[in-house]
């Protein structure tokens, strides 16, 4: 049996499953400030699913940077608290089973591209959109190698502050993403209705899309994330098209299908898959 977790800026999800699939529906918990708060009640949830039946092996998804060999968080501004804590030897010590950790976006993009939006394509690019930015490249199935993990949120869209004088990072992530909305805004994206100000982020997010793009030259990018739901890819496909002229044709651009489960299927892919033991 396996246990599947996902941790991100506002919400933890802790599930089970084995070869045959998720059993059941997830628990979500309210992420805490604290991080052995919230490390305590992904154990405390665990024990109580797998009631008393054996964990075979542990995969999460964690929302930021990991080490080079993937044991903790090195940087996440949305879950600041566990950077620096040693997690896979802490989970491992209290499951008596093997822990993969990943970064949260890249498990959904892996959902994504087996069983999602991108299972027809070979190579799939997938960006979220929600608290924070997140993303990763997919290949044939599989997460692409790296050190340290994809942060496509993190590239730079106003170097010299033009774009935007009020946002004090210059990163796509602070133009888009459900934090940086509330910062700029006073409100949460849920909360604003003005069309304008819906444009500016569609035409920010197609701006980064088409960075994205030419590095990764994908099949299809995947957009997800609560942020996601009120952007109109109508649009935002308008400004990849006016920007990205040295290829022939863009990637097809499609909406995620998964929802709040993509980061769970892909962690079941990798408990499936991977050789820890």
């Amino acid at each position: 049996m396996f246990l599947l977790f996902d941790v991100g800026g506002t919400k933890t999800r802790v599930v089970l499953g084995d070869d045959g699939g998720i059993k059941d529906k997830a628990v979500i918990i309210p992420t805490p400030t604290d991080f052995d708060q919230c490390l305590a009640q992904i154990v405390d949830t665990a024990r109580s699913l797998a009631q008393g039946e054996k964990i075979t092996r542990v995969v999460g998804g964690l929302a930021g940077a990991l080490d080079r060999d993937h044991t903790m968080l090195v940087a996440g501004s949305n879950i600041s608290p566990w950077i620096g804590k040693p997690v896979k030897r802490l989970l491992e010590e209290a499951l008596h089973a093997p822990v993969v950790l990943e970064n949260d976006a890249a498990l959904a993009g892996l959902g994504e591209a087996i069983i999602g939006a991108g299972k027809d394509y070979a190579i799939v690019g997938y960006m979220t959109i929600s608290t924070g930015v997140g993303g990763a490249r997919i290949t044939n199935k599989t997460i692409d190698a790296h050190v340290f993990g994809f942060e496509p949120g993190y590239q730079i869209v106003d170097a010299d502050g033009s774009l935007c004088t009020r946002c004090t990072k210059r990163n796509l992530e602070a133009h888009i993403s459900g934090r940086g909305i509330e910062d700029h805004y006073g409100k949460k994206p849920e909360d604003i209705h003005d069309k304008n100000v819906w444009e500016g982020i569609a035409c920010a997010l197609g701006v980064g899309l088409t960075n994205t793009i030419l590095h990764w030259s994908p099949d299809i990018m995947v957009l997800g994330g609560s942020v996601m739901k009120d952007i109109s890819i109508e649009r935002v496909r308008e400004v990849v098209r006016e920007f990205l002229h040295v290829y022939p044709e863009i990637p097809a651009l499609e909406r995620a299908q998964l929802g709040d489960i993509g980061g769970l299927e892909g962690a079941l892919q990798i408990a499936r898959t991977s050789s820890v033991s």
